[in-house]
């Protein structure tokens, strides 16, 4: 599956090697896309900073007309409405989809509230993009696809970094060379720092390993298939739940994957892809950055620049879930859906279970 998507192989390199000083170019083959889709309706489930985010790259496309918004506190959303051009504003999601009859609906609610919402879209058939994390259990998160299978209903789990453009450019320089050898993934959490600013949920802090380091571990499956062997060890220095791991595994395509985090160690996220004679780093905080080396020669990726405008592998992410709502399409590679998650979340247990 790997291979198949990556299988244009240097012309995948090149075409962003070649046109890297041609961003108006590039911008707008991914508005043509949507120009040339039928119209869906969406509705957003939230009105926070990742809804926000969300609201910022569907109103950019054409066939997308955002029908409603809906937030459950007392904040009036009429201007944030109307900066992206959402027909109508409510405070209870359900009243939300009784009045809108969405195609689609981005559910990116708080994480305590994700399983009810996306439970219900899912029981009216709803097709829906759920935040990560869609349950904090790999157990609530197979209950949300059994629903979906049961209904028949399309979904997808926004995992955005899967679509990172230097990641995918990074793996296709190391194809080229022969089979993924390694993934080294280093995912440091400043959660000291993190509590004391209490911008979230206080029951999100315990839950951080699942809540946000999930954007890395999954990345295992997503490049490397899935897992075949695996030992991993943790210690908890002050949280309950952990913050010092490290984890091996041998992945359905061959490579071995490593993965450190040592939250109080400072540092940002990143991941490293070995190959035959090629190796490739990337950050996967902020914005993303990657380099390929072969030999003592080093090679900057390029960043297309949609993830330059906009949150790094959201645009993509969002459009490969609106083109697959607009054609009736089943999800393609590299998009998570719920039965896909549940394997990323047993992963994370493993790796939280530690020894």
């Amino acid at each position: 599956m790997i291979r198949k998507y990556l299988g244009q192989g240097r012309r995948f390199v090149r075409r962003f090697l070649n046109v890297r000083d041609h961003t108006e170019a590039i911008l707008a083959q991914y508005r043509s896309l949507s120009e040339r889709l039928p119209q869906v309706r969406i509705a957003v489930a939230g009105a926070g900073r990742h809804a926000r985010r969300h609201l910022e790259v569907l109103s950019a496309m054409a066939n997308v007309d955002l029908v409603g918004i809906c937030n459950r506190g007392n904040s009036d959303i009429t201007a944030l409405a109307q900066q992206y051009r959402v027909a109508q504003t409510f405070d209870d999601y359900r009243i939300m989809l009784d009045v809108t009859r969405p195609d689609g609906v981005i559910v990116a609610v708080s994480h305590f509230e994700t399983v009810s919402v996306a439970a219900e879209c899912l029981t009216r058939r709803i097709p829906c993009l759920i935040e990560k994390p869609a349950g904090f259990t790999s157990d609530k998160t197979a209950r949300l696809a059994t629903l979906a299978n049961e209904n028949h209903c399309l979904n997808m789990v926004g995992v955005n970094r899967r679509f990172l453009s230097v990641l995918h450019q990074g793996l296709s320089a190391i194809l080229q060379e022969g089979p993924l050898i390694g993934i080294v993934i280093e995912a440091p959490e400043a959660i000291r720092r993190i509590r004391t600013e209490g911008r979230f949920d206080p029951r999100l802090y315990d839950l951080w390993f699942v809540g946000n380091s999930i954007h890395c571990i999954d990345l295992f499956r997503c490049i490397g298939g899935e897992v075949d062997g695996f030992c991993g060890f943790k210690n908890s220095w002050e949280e309950r739940n952990g913050d010092s791991f490290t984890a091996i595994m041998r992945l359905s395509s061959g490579c071995l994957g490593t993965f450190v985090a040592h939250w109080h160690a400072g540092g940002s996220w990143s991941i490293k892809l070995y190959g035959d004679g090629v190796r490739v780093e990337i950050s996967l905080a902020g914005n993303t950055s990657g380099e390929i080396y072969r030999g003592k020669r080093r090679f900057s990726i390029p960043v297309d620049p949609i993830d330059r405008q906009y949150k790094p592998g959201l645009y993509v992410q969002d459009q490969t879930f609106v083109k697959a709502l607009a054609l009736g399409e089943t999800l393609p590679y590299p998009a998570s859906d719920l039965n896909d998650a549940v394997k990323t979340m047993q992963l994370i247990e493993q790796i939280e279970g530690g020894l």
